[in-house]
Order: structure tokens, then C-alpha cells, then sequence
């Protein structure tokens, strides 16, 4: 019942209550596997990340059973994060000898060998993880892009004879858009000239329609009233 409540609470997004309960429980129940990998899961997926946690309960698990694959792959992408580069590829090619091809696994194999600059072994990977990609995964553009930069920094040009693909394709810019703006923040109430470092929409006056407040840098900060749906008139000063 604790480690279920221990993974509620993860689902319910109140993850560090989550990560105290689940702390508590391993404590108590050392031999718990899967109280272990969640709390490992937990500890890689939180904000910051803290791999050096994750690593330990990895590795609690290996020592009771070295075969598990999934804490084999928690261990290297720990490692990965924690900058054992030579160790995480070696455990990367391991698992993916064991694994038949997993593109997650390739792909951090990539990375390992790119950041030890192995380019060869990183294009090889980035490849690899390519081709194990479903088409049309949004994944796949990541490791297009590492792909891209791996073989730029081994042949110094891109695309060269590197196979479509594996290729980013870009849009011809050169063609007309389909879609087109007209500019009426002046007609709207809404011309103002900054450097865009952020936007919120929100019914601060609990009329019923969307305000927007607007961030500003060496300009004032904007409170925009909507006034009509179209219509905004900037109350920041009388806010």
C-alpha cells in the first residue's frame, strides 16, 4: 500500500511526496525491485534530474539480478548524465547486442560517442537509431539533427553522400505560403514593439474574456483590457 501510494502520488504530479514515500519504503524494503526502479524512474524524470540517485538504486538492483534490463539500461543513461561517456557506450552497444535494435538505445549510444568525439561510431549509431524509428515519429528529427551535427563535424559539409534518408529536408523557402497575415495590432489596440519575452492570456477582470498581459524589457509591462474581442486597451498603469 505504500508504494502504491508512492506512485499515486507520482501520477497526481505531487512527485516529491512521491519521492519521500518511496525513499522511506526502500528503506525499509531494500529487496523491493520494483520500489527501486520507480524510485530511480522518479529521480531521472524529476527537475533537476538527479542521475547520481537514480544510479544507486540502478545498481542495488543489478546486485540482485544482473540481468535486468531495464535497470542495465537506467544505469548507462545515468551514467550517460552524469559524463562517463566510455562506460555508457559500452553498456549502450551491450544492450543493444541484447536487445535487438532499440532506437532509444542507439540513440544515446550516438550520444555517447559523440560527445567523446567517436564521430564515426556516432553516425553509425544515429543511424541505427534512425532506422529503428517508426516514420514519421517526431523523435525522429532529434536524431536527424545530432546526426546532422555528428557529420558535419567528421566530413565538415552536410548533407554530402549521406543517404536521403537520413537527411533533415527542409522547406523550400522559395515558394509562396498558402497562408497569409494581415497585421491589425495597430486597429486592435495591441501595437507594441519589444523583444518578445513573453505572453499570457487570462481573464483577469473575470469578465468573461481573455486579457493579455505582455512582458516587457526596456519597455513597461503591458495589461491589455478586452474590451469587445477585438478591442484592447492597455490598463497596466491603472492596474
Amino acid at each position: 500500500a505504500r508504494m502504491q501510494l508512492g506512485r499515486l502520488m507520482v501520477l497526481l504530479n505531487r512527485r516529491e511526496e512521491g519521492r519521500e514515500i518511496l525513499i522511506d519504503f526502500v528503506g525499509d524494503f531494500p529487496s523491493n525491485v520494483k520500489a527501486r526502479m520507480l524510485l530511480a524512474d522518479l529521480l531521472m524524470t524529476r527537475a533537476p534530474p538527479d542521475p547520481y540517485g537514480a544510479l544507486e538504486q540502478y545498481e542495488a538492483v543489478l546486485k540482485t539480478n544482473s540481468e535486468n534490463l531495464q535497470a542495465r539500461e537506467g544505469a548507462a543513461a545515468s551514467r550517460l548524465r552524469l559524463g562517463d561517456f566510455e562506460r555508457a557506450a559500452e553498456e549502450m552497444g551491450e544492450l543493444l547486442a541484447a536487445t535487438s535494435g532499440k532506437s532509444h538505445l542507439a540513440f544515446l549510444l550516438g550520444a555517447a560517442q559523440h560527445w567523446q568525439k567517436n564521430y564515426p561510431a556516432a553516425i553509425e549509431a544515429y543511424r541505427n537509431a534512425i532506422d529503428a524509428t517508426p516514420l514519421g515519429a517526431e523523435a525522429s528529427q532529434r536524431i536527424k539533427w545530432n546526426l546532422r551535427l555528428a557529420h558535419l563535424a567528421q566530413h565538415g559539409l552536410y548533407p554530402g553522400d549521406l543517404p536521403e534518408k537520413y537527411r533533415i529536408i527542409l522547406t523550400d523557402l522559395g515558394k509562396a505560403s498558402p497562408v497569409t497575415f494581415n497585421d491589425v495590432a495597430t486597429d486592435a489596440g495591441v501595437a507594441k514593439l519589444d523583444r518578445g519575452r513573453g505572453n499570457a492570456w487570462g481573464d483577469f477582470d473575470g469578465d468573461g474574456d481573455l486579457d493579455l498581459f505582455s512582458v516587457g524589457i526596456q519597455v513597461e509591462h503591458s495589461l491589455y483590457r478586452n474590451e469587445m474581442g477585438d478591442q484592447f486597451t492597455d490598463v497596466a498603469l491603472e492596474a
